[in-house]
């Protein structure tokens, strides 16, 4: 607050709030309107028993956990370790039995894809050959048509020439 007719502003999240201090009430000791609206928008102070109560509350509490997670710190002995072995054996078995099947599952699905796959390369590669070796056939034949057609030509030009 400003002493000497001084004027300060403190803003909050919802309000705005200008104090204005005269030296009168600097002097007189006696706090001016505003000053008295200023201290009632601030909470007071906790008395001294709320306050000893939340400590003692926050110490018992700290204590309580504490307490709680004490035996979370204990070894384990060589019989609590058994236990939780035959636990562990108890409940992976199942388990195992359920992987062995799932791997047979899959070998058989593993042959079944390379019978797939040979199925599919006869598939498409027998046409394949066949298409080649029509061609090959074809080139052959248009090879001998073209040889029988010079030879024609040239027996057509002996006879027009030697008649």
């Amino acid at each position: 607050m400003a002493v000497g007719g001084q004027q300060s502003a403190v803003r909050g999240n919802s309000f705005q709030l200008s104090v204005v201090s005269d030296q009168q009430s600097a002097v007189s000791g006696q706090p001016s309107e505003s000053e008295v609206f200023l201290i009632g928008c601030f909470p007071k102070e906790t008395s001294p028993a709320k306050g000893s109560f939340i400590r003692k509350n926050v110490l018992l509490f700290s204590v309580l956990f504490c307490a709680v997670s004490l035996p979370a710190l204990a070894e384990l002995t060589p019989q609590d370790l058994d236990k939780i072995r035959l636990i562990v054996n108890e409940a992976t078995t199942p388990i195992k039995t359920d992987v062995a099947w799932l791997r047979g599952k899959i070998d058989n699905l593993d042959k079944q894809i390379s019978w797939l796959m040979v199925l599919i390369v006869v598939a498409v590669g027998i046409p394949q050959v066949i298409v080649a070796w029509r061609s090959r056939k074809d080139r052959e034949q248009d090879r001998k048509i073209k040889e029988l057609t010079r030879d024609i030509e040239t027996l057509k030009q002996r006879q027009i020439i030697n008649p």
